[in-house]
């Protein structure tokens, strides 16, 4: 089920064009990514969707009630550094008319529950960015806007992150910005790639949670390879209860290879 559909949207500020003709699609629990360079769109492309922008051309179309139940976390989050981190979710809670089950709920799926009262000035980078997506959640998104959301966060937090974004995705659809490869290739169902203006999608393979992925040196090597459930490139996936790997391979992940989206980026050159 499409929740969000742009059609050929167009954005210029000023004299500069940031996006021309851009289409993309977000399904309901789908994790959807926006990679590229700084300054390629990414984050003007969300406010976009977000309503907080109004394409030059084309048109965003949403589905029944999806416009007014979506939620932007920007970069840089704001946060109310005087008050507690109980206290800034209750407020919330009153202006967004929450009750305190949901509000419960949000607490120990952000993991908050460790610092509920420090201040937010208080609190390390890694519960700062806990905290603003909290705040989002507080509104119930159908859709999630996430503008590099792991930015700033060492390697135990951003797989916390990674794990909390799946759980998030089983309710809501989340459209990710992120320069974080590994993060994409682990999360993403869909991925599109902006360069010069353009928003192109990555031909990716169906999301499986059963494969381990194998990488070999090239492409010719992995086609003799028997038993593979998918075939992409150089990279393999194998059944995750094959114990014996073959010979020659390089790297195995369990998440779709960050090395293989990279690929895939190249290519569009």
């Amino acid at each position: 089920m499409t929740l969000i559909q742009a059609n050929a949207i167009s954005y210029r500020h000023h004299a500069k064009c940031i996006l021309d003709d851009c289409s993309l699609s977000v399904g309901a629990q789908e994790i959807v990514a926006l990679v590229g360079e700084n300054g390629s769109g990414k984050t003007t492309l969300l406010q976009l969707l977000a309503g907080m922008k109004t394409p030059q051309k084309g048109t965003i179309d949403y589905r029944d009630g999806v416009a007014e139940h979506l939620a932007m976390m920007p970069d840089k989050a704001p946060i109310y550094p005087d008050w507690s981190v109980y206290e800034a979710l209750c407020r919330l809670q009153n202006t967004y008319r929450q009750d305190s089950v949901h509000l419960d709920e949000i607490i120990e799926l952000c993991a908050l529950e460790k610092v509920l009262n420090q201040r937010g000035c208080a609190l390390s980078h890694g519960y700062r960015q806990r905290l603003a997506l909290a705040q989002v959640l507080l509104t119930s998104p159908q859709v999630l806007l996430l503008d590099e959301p792991s930015n700033g966060l060492d390697v135990a937090q951003r797989q916390a992150m990674k794990v909390l974004f799946k759980q998030i995705a089983q309710t809501s659809a989340i459209v990710l910005v992120s320069h974080d490869l590994g993060e994409v290739a682990a999360l993403a169902d869909r991925v599109y790639v902006l360069r010069e203006g353009r928003c192109l999608a990555l031909d990716l393979p169906e999301p499986r949670h059963d494969l381990q992925w194998l990488a070999f040196k090239n492409r010719h090597i992995a086609e003799q390879i028997p038993d593979a459930v998918v075939r992409d490139g150089r990279f393999i996936g194998l059944s995750a209860e094959q114990s014996m790997l073959p010979e020659g391979v390089l790297s195995v992940s369990q998440d779709y290879p960050a090395e293989a989206l990279q690929e895939k980026i190249d290519a569009l050159s």
